[in-house]
């Protein structure tokens, strides 16, 4: 028998609707203080929550971010019920703070029965997601099994922000934003942040590529070392990773990081891929700023932040009003222009690894 609390002063219109749940198999329950809605919430959670906008001296905002924000609440799935002269208004702000849906008291109880079991069939659902360090042992189970489905993937709001098709145990198509194929299975492999569930189908049709989901999960598990920050000793050995669309620009600064002893490698912004990147795992990336945007969302599609790889962006001169600081979403540590590129990369890199390159001796 689900459970639902009305967060309201006493109200006839109320009452018939708390007549109506029970009739329907609910089980309601009335409390007209946030403090005694949370007590009743602690003694036993209920599927969903009306909040009326009725309480004195209580705004919508204030009675939503209250309900969110308590232990003792947060996470019950809300519908807000206005009884204001201007309801769609009210119905505006309940959406606006978080609530899941609003309704007029004027509505029929027939209709808010079926809109509270939908919300609830809704957060069951949502609820039912694994986190994402678990992704690695499902995924391999799907292979062993040769299941066909989809998982979903999900932010820490719980929004869909990618997934990956299964069909016989292999992986035939994957999207994450505007990334797709292999890179986005590695980047929704990779984050933490995110959580997942699979959906079995029998439906699932062939993709633009067919992949080993254990192939992939082995360049997931280089791909998420190498997103932490390393930190080089002093007999370390550096490599840096070139992305510039201009080849003799990414050329003369493949001479200048040899000459320094940093083993590197140049590669276009139209030819870069996150398997390349993992199959290189440089220590830092250079990119001209004017692909730089675009190349670090496909690397760090939620923001570059400062435990990750060092990125260093250069370019020509006479750019104005460049973000030293940020290219897009991402956190940059150093720009240098191209003309002192040879001039200032080893105190760059000093300044980074606090270590000086090995130099090699030639033979």
């Amino acid at each position: 028998m689900p459970k639902i609390y009305f967060l309201s002063a006493p109200d006839k219109h109320i009452h018939q609707w708390m007549d109506y749940f029970n009739a329907e198999g609910f089980s309601c329950r009335r409390s007209d203080s946030l403090f005694e809605l949370k007590k009743y919430c602690n003694e036993e959670k209920p599927a969903l929550i009306f909040a009326v906008n009725n309480l004195k001296e209580k705004k919508i905002a204030q009675v939503l971010y209250s309900l969110q924000k308590a232990p003792e609440t947060a996470g019950i799935p809300v519908i807000g019920i206005t009884v204001t002269d201007n309801p769609s208004q009210a119905v505006l702000e309940f959406l606006r703070n978080g609530a899941v849906d609003a309704l007029n008291e004027n509505t029929v109880p027939e209709e808010a029965v079926l809109r509270a079991k939908l919300r609830i069939d809704e957060a069951v659902l949502r609820s039912a997601l694994t986190p994402n360090e678990f992704f690695f042992s499902e995924a391999q189970e799907k292979e062993q099994g040769k299941r066909s489905g989809i998982f979903h993937f999900f932010n820490n709001q719980r929004v869909a922000v990618g997934s990956v098709y299964i069909k016989d145990g292999r992986v035939v198509h994957a999207t994450y934003g505007s990334i797709i194929k292999e890179d986005a299975f590695l980047q929704l492999a990779c984050n933490d942040n995110l959580s997942f569930r699979f959906e079995d189908r029998a439906d699932i049709e062939d993709g633009t590529f067919s992949a080993s989901i254990t192939n992939l999960l082995l360049e997931a598990y280089k791909l998420k070392d190498e997103m932490k920050k390393q930190g080089a000793g002093p007999e370390t050995e550096l490599k840096g990773l070139i992305i510039d669309p201009n080849r003799i620009e990414r050329l003369l600064a493949n001479r200048v990081l040899k000459n320094m002893g940093i083993e590197s490698k140049v590669v276009s912004d139209t030819d870069f891929t996150l398997r390349l990147m993992t199959g290189f795992l440089p220590n830092f990336i250079i990119v001209d700023c004017g692909c730089a945007e675009s190349v670090l969302d496909r690397i760090w599609p939620e923001g570059r932040r400062s435990d990750n790889i060092p990125v260093i962006i250069y370019c020509d001169e006479e750019i104005k009003n460049l973000n030293s600081s940020f290219a897009g979403n991402h956190q940059i540590d150093k720009v240098v222009w191209k003309k002192d590129f040879q001039t200032q990369m080893k105190n760059i890199v000093r300044n980074l690894f606090n270590t000086a390159p090995v130099k090699h001796e030639e033979a």
